[in-house]
């Protein structure tokens, strides 16, 4: 009798270590799912920001097309992770020829500066 009890209490252990672990191994899928749906944007925004003009109008023109009356005027778009043609032609343009946006970028610095350093002088 003393036998029985204690292979079924050593089952019941056994039964629950495996009910934890795939538990366990649910949960970290199910979290590291979601995790990768929720960064998916944000990675696709970072590769296509290394597009071509000419790839970015051929992948998303139909949706961007400002010339018809309609702002959509495709059903689909082509959504690429990794584009044809990698370069940094959008980045030159906005950080380098255009002055209007590196003078907004260091105002805005210079304002976080002086707010952070005033703020830690009030704080005192």
């Amino acid at each position: 009798m003393s036998n029985v009890k204690k292979n079924s209490a050593h089952l019941l252990r056994h039964r629950r270590f495996f009910r934890r672990k795939f538990l366990d191994l649910f949960w970290f899928m199910f979290i590291g799912t979601a995790a990768i749906l929720f960064l998916m944007p944000l990675i696709l925004t970072v590769c296509d920001s290394f597009m071509t003009e000419t790839e970015i109008f051929y992948n998303y023109g139909v949706m961007l097309d400002l010339s018809s009356d309609t702002v959509y005027t495709a059903d689909s778009v082509t959504i690429k992770f990794i584009p044809d043609r990698i370069t940094a032609q959008q980045y030159i343009s906005v950080l380098i020829t255009n002055s209007e946006y590196l003078l907004k970028l260091w105002n805005s610095v210079a304002l976080t500066l002086l707010l952070m350093a005033f703020h830690d002088t009030a704080d005192d």
